[in-house]
């Protein structure tokens, strides 16, 4: 039974990272859970009318430690993230060489092959601030590439990057769920960024995702993406609510 990282080379032998070749792919050589290759198609996976009330949250928790807790962490506190870098930065100089190549960065496609490279964490600031440079033609390129099976750090901080615009991109997240992305780490992670957008599907698309991941990859921490997202749902919801009230009051 092969045990392979998804970003180690693939055991093919085509010289690929595995999650950019065989992974996903029936290989009877791989007996691996099937459930951690491929999502099931959109349609597939449904688990009824969402009920977000006090008694789902109370029953449904997060693990004490996940990438989507991480994630959602950077996301609304990335001041606090960026100033435990800042401490790092000035211990140590590893990440100087990499940050000048970011610095002359001059276009949207030199900007994405950075992100492909695993850039240091050290330097996340710093792309931040050079995506803002070329956004609009950016996001663009983000969304399409989240279309296809991506390494986990370009994931990551496509997601960072498209929630610090601070657009609407549902509709562009939903159909990438729906008829493209279904590697289950990219799932989960976008069902967050999901989360924090106002859309029709919005709350459906992450009550499925989260009950599916939850009762079917049980032993796996994705389910706290959409379950991160929910919160954000009924955040929202509960802010109307508390707005509505006030002005029938006053």
């Amino acid at each position: 039974m092969i045990n392979i990282g998804r970003n180690e080379p693939c055991f093919c032998g085509s010289g690929k990272k595995f999650k950019k070749c065989c992974y996903g792919k029936d290989d009877p050589v791989d007996k691996r859970d099937e459930k951690l290759k491929i999502l099931p198609i959109r349609r597939n996976i449904d688990y009824g009318v969402p009920l977000l009330n006090d008694e789902f949250f109370k029953c449904n928790q997060l693990h004490e430690i996940s990438a989507a807790n991480l994630l959602h962490m950077h996301l609304i506190a990335p001041e606090a993230v960026e100033a435990c870098a800042g401490i790092v930065r000035s211990e140590t100089n590893r990440h100087l060489v990499e940050a000048e190549k970011i610095k002359r960065i001059c276009s949207s496609k030199e900007l994405i092959k950075i992100l492909h490279r695993e850039p240091d964490p050290l330097n996340f600031a710093l792309l931040r601030r050079k995506f803002f440079e070329y956004e609009e033609e950016t996001a663009v390129l983000l969304l399409r590439q989240l279309k296809e099976f991506q390494d986990d750090m370009f994931v990551e901080l496509a997601i960072d990057f498209l929630f610090a615009t601070g657009k609407n991109y549902s509709r562009e997240i939903i159909e990438i769920i729906e008829n493209d992305q279904r590697d289950v780490y990219c799932v989960s992670l976008l069902c967050l960024l999901l989360g924090f957008y106002d859309h029709p599907k919005v709350s459906k698309t992450l009550w499925d995702y989260y009950h599916y991941f939850k009762t079917q990859i049980p032993h796996e921490t994705y389910s706290d993406g959409p379950l991160l997202g929910l919160y954000e749902v009924d955040a929202r919801q509960n802010e109307r609510f508390m707005k509505r009230g006030k002005k029938r009051r006053d």
